[in-house]
């Protein structure tokens, strides 16, 4: 059976308009995603699955917002170049508020690339599956995995 995800998390996304409001309004929390187990591989019948990223690099800053210590992760990655069918990754977190379960953090199209999520001091597992524009992902078993401190 394929690697499933269990949870979504979008305390990532949408900082820039709303830092705390996002993070810490008690409405965002992860929520189960139903996705279909189904492993694809490419060839000719299934054109258009990207390959697994080649090296997925993480590093983590606190800043300080209005009082709120958050964790500022910038995201580095490098792209197998003959790769046609990139158009961005599903960045994965197991570890997070306490969480065993992988968690959708967020999506990135391009390198390098910030996010930010509560500082929690936590040892995080992320790993970097590439999807495609037409949403097909690459095998997850071959995603890189890092291990950053919030």
């Amino acid at each position: 059976m394929a690697w499933l995800p269990e949870t979504r998390v979008r305390a990532g996304i949408g900082f820039e308009n709303d830092p705390l409001g996002v993070i810490f309004d008690g409405k965002r929390r992860p929520r189960p995603v139903k996705r279909s187990a189904q492993t694809i591989t490419p060839d000719a019948k299934n054109p258009g699955i990207p390959q697994p990223i080649v090296q997925l690099m993480l590093s983590s800053s606190h800043v300080t917002v209005n009082g709120h210590t958050l964790a500022k992760v910038s995201v580095m990655f490098i792209l197998n170049p003959s790769d046609s069918y990139f158009a961005g990754i599903h960045l994965w977190a197991k570890g997070y508020n306490g969480s065993q379960v992988w968690q959708l953090v967020t999506d990135i199209q391009s390198s390098p690339s910030t996010f930010y999520l509560e500082a929690t001091g936590e040892a995080v597992t992320f790993q970097a599956i590439s999807y495609g524009s037409t949403g097909q992902t690459s095998d997850p078993t071959s995603a890189p995995i890092a291990v950053v401190t919030l």
